[in-house]
């Protein structure tokens, strides 16, 4: 392992830019610059074919899984009249009185189609519950009868509250809890990113480096969907589109070849429409005008040595630096690949154009998970089963409103053409006297003037609506009432109101675990990156209810200490723990003991 001291020489400046500027120096020396930017040709051309070859994998799947993702998204925006064709991988946003394919079928829309969105406050029940409190993850050593273990958990118990304090980690929860209901399988990817505007200067004047992390949905990652974890993913891809003029300035040795509308290797055009897709203030089912210029897809590509067995890695390496084996064979583009990255290579292109790489494992950056547990890694999102729902929902208010507008009764009279006209012209006025023409011999006013009953909706209908609106999605989704306030009628104390929350909650625990369980990832990576940080030389300064505590970041090293998710924070809030606190110090100080006690 590296020392500080040449970690600090190996570190380059960072920029104050959102893009990630990952500090990852490797022990192996090359000639080809910073982080492999000199790349040969022929190794840049083969990264390139390997990851276009990772690219063409899952086909349909694929395709299945974003328009999934991307219908969600639709939903959650209140744009709920989209029509997808599974068979083609296409949707479409319906109009009304318009025509949409559906398969093979044409198929007209009908003339009233509101979207009355009941997906999205179900959705943000979900998250109220999942964001409530902060994770509950502590830091423990591996080995409790070790020192040397011990002193890296309580390190790391230290950095977690740095990283904390570095971060919003509220945000970072409101990311994930979102991929969970719209995404289903959720990447995170910790890293360390220089910038001056969150973290400052160092003491020579550069952007301070610091730990931080994003998170992905399926529409902006891709991984091997017939795999079972993480572990058996040869490759993660992540995606993100920067505007053309920030990926010019932050990539600044290949600016003349960075062009806005490019796609990253092997990406279709359609995968890439539809991650855009969600960031247009015009919600459409494809990009138009001017669009696409100003962004360009960027790909940050982790390869385990196990994607080095692509065929096009067969060929012989033809760069000066070429060796030959024991044997005198010749050495190969995998070979070469596997002695610059012997536990995984992370590539990044922006656009069509090879920017850097550097070696570093995926299972030091990356953790996946899902809001429950499910086979391979696509995973069903919280909110899928809830489009059915409001397909329905819609549908009958839609109807509801056609009714109400068209039938609305009318009233008959019988008279020449001139009266008609003249009861046209009346103004109605509460009260208001009218004349009526003189009735004939035996005649009543009823004989001449018919008004047609008032319209009614079936009580089976109404109901029908109110169960959409209500038990059914609560007990699809899980966000039963007392997520929303409501309460269980018949027993309206505050205890059983509390019971009954605290069971709703409850059925939130899967997802909330595997949050946790993400959290937990996300702090371990950062802490092993914190030991490489030269920011972190001489050591991290905590501040806390305890004081000031400054820590010895090299104390942390795999297989000492690790983090894990506790269960005493779910599915009590912050809120509902000081409550419960409340009412004991109450309790207690009501008893001749505790009075004496709090005295």
């Amino acid at each position: 392992m590296a020392t500080i001291p040449q970690l600090i020489e190996q570190a380059t400046g960072g920029s104050n830019s959102d893009s990630p500027d990952v500090s990852a120096p490797s022990d192996h020396q090359n000639d080809y610059g910073e982080k492999n930017r000199d790349l040969p040709d022929q190794l840049k051309t083969i990264l390139k074919a390997v990851i276009s070859e990772c690219q063409k994998r899952d086909l349909y799947d694929r395709r299945i899984e974003v328009l999934k993702d991307r219908l969600h998204r639709f939903y959650s925006d209140g744009i709920q009249h989209v029509y997808p064709n599974y068979g083609t991988g296409v949707y479409q946003i319906g109009t009304a009185g318009g025509y949409v394919d559906v398969g093979n079928k044409h198929v007209q829309c009908p003339n009233y189609m509101d979207d009355y969105n009941i997906f999205f406050p179900y959705q943000r029940s979900l998250e109220a519950v999942l964001t409530q409190s902060p994770p509950a993850i502590e830091a423990d050593p591996d080995d409790p009868s070790q020192a040397e273990d011990i002193e890296a958990a309580q390190v790391g118990e230290g950095y977690r509250k740095k990283f904390d304090q570095a971060n919003d980690i509220k945000d970072l929860q409101k990311k994930i809890a979102r991929m969970f209901c719209l995404s289903g399988r959720t990447v995170a990817w910790t890293f360390t990113m220089a910038d001056e505007q969150k973290w400052g200067t160092n003491e020579q004047g550069e952007p301070r480096q610091m730990e931080t992390a994003r998170v992905f949905g399926i529409l902006e990652s891709k991984v091997p969907i017939f795999a079972k974890c993480l572990e058996d993913c040869p490759f993660v891809f992540l995606f993100d589109d920067p505007d053309v003029w920030n990926a010019k300035k932050e990539y600044e040795h290949i600016k003349d070849k960075i062009e806005g509308g490019q796609g990253s290797p092997g990406e279709s055009d359609w995968e890439r429409w539809a991650r855009l897709g969600v960031r247009q203030a015009r919600k459409s089912y494809f990009l138009s005008g001017t669009s696409l210029q100003f962004v360009t897809t960027r790909l940050n590509a982790f390869l385990r040595p196990s994607s080095f067995e692509c065929d096009d890695c067969d060929a012989v390496y033809e760069g000066d630096d070429a060796t030959e084996n024991e044997d005198g064979e010749a050495q190969t583009v995998r070979d070469k690949f596997k002695e610059l990255f012997p536990t995984g290579a992370h590539v990044v292109f922006v656009g069509d154009n090879y920017a850097e790489s550097w070696e570093e494992s995926v299972d030091d950056a990356i953790d996946i998970a899902f809001p429950r547990q499910g086979d391979g890694m696509t995973g069903r999102a919280m909110m899928e089963n809830m489009v059915v729902i409001q397909d329905s929902y819609n549908d009958k208010k839609n109807a509801e409103r056609e009714a109400y507008e068209k039938g609305w009764p009318c009233t008959w009279v019988s008279g020449k053409a001139v009266d008609y006209d003249a009861i046209l012209n009346q103004r109605s006025e509460p009260y208001a006297y009218h004349e009526i023409k003189e009735l004939r011999a035996g005649e009543k006013v009823q004989d001449v003037v018919y008004r047609e009953p008032e319209m009614v909706l079936s009580a089976t209908f109404i109901q029908s609506m109110a169960e959409d609106r209500g038990p059914l999605p609560q007990f699809i989704v899980g966000a039963l009432p007392a997520l929303t306030g409501e309460v269980a009628p018949g027993d309206h104390t505050a205890s059983k109101t509390a019971m009954d929350r605290s069971q709703a909650m409850g059925m939130l625990g899967m997802a909330a675990s595997a949050m946790g369980g993400m959290f937990a990832g996300i702090y371990y990576h950062a802490a092993l990156l914190a030991t490489k940080n030269p920011d972190h030389a001489k050591g991290i300064v905590v501040t806390g209810q305890g004081g000031t505590a400054k820590y010895q970041i090299e104390k942390l090293t795999k297989g000492n200490f690790h983090f894990h998710l506790t269960d005493s924070n779910f599915p009590d809030s912050v809120a509902a723990r000081r409550a419960n606190l409340q009412n004991i110090v109450a309790t207690a100080a009501a008893s001749p003991l505790g009075a004496t006690i709090f005295e």
